[in-house]
């Protein structure tokens, strides 16, 4: 069931019909689709009541920092993807980091570790892996890029930290690591903890690289799971 200010109660039907209403609204009448992907609610947080964060992030985006002045009567139900763009010119220069050219900042010595929570339901996780991949091809490669670079997707992570997956991790760390030995960082360790106790972790390689459980160790300890590339696995030959 979906409960929240543009939703209305109901059983299966409400929500595949929320589903696809939702799908279409990222969609321009006279283009194909420009986002990488929606986030639709998902695990309920404690002391947070539910709502739908891809509709409250740009009613509140558009009503207080779009303009100089507060803009009334913000919905973004309403939002016209073919016309209300280019409304946005003066925060679109102020706010958006979209550019792939990151050549000056590489040849400075500069080093990104960026995460991003597979569980974030507020910005999709698609998104990081969408503007990585664009670097990636600017800079000329994943060689290119990783020596600088590196992305890491953290399971049932929320936005910005928290949620039911492996939220205790150390990314600021391995980023000074990095800077300062020039060592990069091959993996980070995700956990999750119960008191003192850690109950599961996993090694969380730099996309697009997964770790695979071995089949043999301990599921839930991080030393189980080897890395494999999807894309570069042997395909099955046709019969």
């Amino acid at each position: 069931m979906l409960r929240g200010r543009h939703t209305r109660p109901n059983c299966r039907t409400t929500s595949a019909g929320a589903a696809r209403t939702w799908s279409r609204w990222s969609r321009r009448r006279s283009r194909p689709p420009t986002w990488v992907g929606w986030n639709y609610f998902g695990a309920p947080s404690n002391g947070i009541a539910p709502r739908l964060a891809n509709l409250l992030l740009p009613e509140q985006f558009g009503t207080y920092l779009v303009d100089a002045a507060v803009r009334p009567r913000v919905d973004p139900l309403t939002f016209d993807f073919d016309r209300a763009p280019a409304t946005l010119a003066r925060s679109r220069r102020v706010y958006d980091a979209t550019s792939v050219d990151l050549r000056a900042f590489k040849q400075r010595g500069g080093k990104i570790v960026m995460w991003h929570g597979w569980a974030d339901g507020a910005i999709a996780a698609t998104s990081s892996i969408g503007y990585y991949r664009h670097v990636e091809r600017f800079m000329g490669g994943r060689a290119r890029t990783q020596d600088f670079f590196r992305l890491f997707l953290i399971p049932g992570v929320q936005h910005g930290g928290g949620g039911p997956g492996l939220t205790d991790f150390d990314a600021l760390s391995a980023l000074e690591k990095w800077v300062e030995t020039g060592q990069p960082p091959e993996k980070l360790i995700a956990s999750r903890s119960a008191g003192s106790v850690v109950e599961r972790s996993r090694p969380v390689f730099p996309y697009p690289v997964q770790g695979r459980y071995d089949g043999v160790g301990d599921p839930t300890d991080a030393s189980s799971f080897r890395p494999f590339v999807p894309t570069e696995q042997r395909k099955p030959s046709p019969r």
